[in-house]
């Protein structure tokens, strides 16, 4: 009976340390990518290059929307409400739109947002492709932690009650 607990033991320990090996390697190419995000300059709404470091050190929550996707408007009030809650606690949202500037500087005229909206670009599919939109869809809201490690990602829409309870256990 010891023999064969020895042997399934040691046969399911190989599994095991190759599925240990796949996340450890899944959390250092999140990390790779987080950096290379906090490496990017993007344009806000006004032209102007933002560098994403600026909020290096924060509870960051990075949300890839666009004017045209129904949910990505639907959940922003929400993201406001939450900027405004947390902000005192160092949490920063971030809205990093997939659209043209024309479009995204109409939508914000007509819908204020509390937090920034940058105009990103396709060089940053690689990047979310990392933290786990795969697909490409959008929403997609990914949470940093003050030191840059992705704790939560979500692509759909994030109801403001839940995303509330994931920042109010982070913070």
């Amino acid at each position: 009976m010891l023999l064969l607990a020895a042997v399934a033991v040691w046969l399911l320990k190989e599994p095991l340390e190759r599925r240990l090996a796949g996340q450890d390697a899944r959390v250092a190419d999140a990390a790779q990518a987080a950096e290379r995000l906090f490496a990017e300059k993007i344009h806000d709404l006004a032209g102007i290059e933002q560098p994403f470091s600026q909020w290096k050190g924060k509870l960051l929550v990075v949300n890839l929307w666009a004017t045209w996707c129904p949910p990505c408007r639907t959940e922003m009030p929400g993201f406001s409400r939450l900027q405004a809650k947390y902000a005192a606690k160092n949490v920063q949202f971030v809205g990093i739109a997939l659209d043209t500037p024309e479009r995204v500087r109409a939508f914000a005229a007509q819908t204020p947002v509390d937090y920034p909206l940058l105009i990103g670009s396709q060089a940053l599919t690689p990047i979310f492709a990392v933290f786990g939109n795969t697909t490409g869809g959008l929403p997609f809201t990914v949470i940093l932690d003050r030191d840059g490690q992705m704790v939560r990602a979500r692509l759909g829409l994030w109801r403001e009650a839940a995303l509330d309870a994931a920042l109010a256990e982070l913070i």
